[in-house]
C-alpha cells in the first residue's frame, strides 16, 4: 500500500469515502517523492 497525499494536477482520482481507498491515475510527469510504502 502506498501512502501520500493526492493532488490534482498529478491525475485524475476516485475517493470511495465509505472504504478510504482512492484510485488514482498519474499522469508520466506525476511527482510522487512525497509516498512510502506500508506492509500489512
Amino acid at each position: 500500500m502506498a501512502v501520500g497525499y493526492v493532488y490534482q494536477e498529478g491525475g485524475p482520482q476516485e475517493t470511495k469515502p465509505d472504504t478510504m481507498h482512492v484510485c488514482w491515475w498519474l499522469y508520466n510527469d506525476s511527482k510522487i517523492h512525497g509516498f512510502r510504502l506500508e506492509g500489512e
